[in-house]
């Protein structure tokens, strides 16, 4: 966990980061459709900080943190650098996975 911050706190922070950073395209790629951009919480240090906390502490006792398909993977690779700053999580949080899911690989790199 962040300081002496309950995981509730740390949860609402990073909704807080999410909700004033997430952008909101209407009608993409097709009417009807609400595309929510995440890459401004991404390109923010803070508040990828925030939500790489958040994850970690979603699941303080993983000892694998796995990031599916592209943001995934950034999110991923964040909560297993935030989630192992403390000797308990070095300790047992050993890898972090890269994953993507099945048949999206080019050929032959699977």
């Amino acid at each position: 966990m962040s300081g002496d911050r309950s995981a509730d706190d740390v949860f609402a922070i990073a909704g807080a980061a999410i909700d004033r950073l997430v952008r909101t395209q209407p009608d993409f790629p097709q009417p009807g459709v609400l595309f929510r951009d995440l890459t401004p919480v991404l390109a923010n240090a803070q508040a990828l900080r925030e939500v790489g906390t958040a994850l970690a502490a979603a699941a303080p006792d993983a000892t694998l943190i796995a990031g599916l398909e592209s943001r995934g993977f950034l999110l991923g690779a964040a909560a297993f650098i935030v989630g192992t700053c403390s000797p308990r999580a070095l300790a047992t949080r050993n890898a972090w996975m890269a994953r993507n899911f099945e048949g999206r690989m080019a050929q032959g790199c699977e």
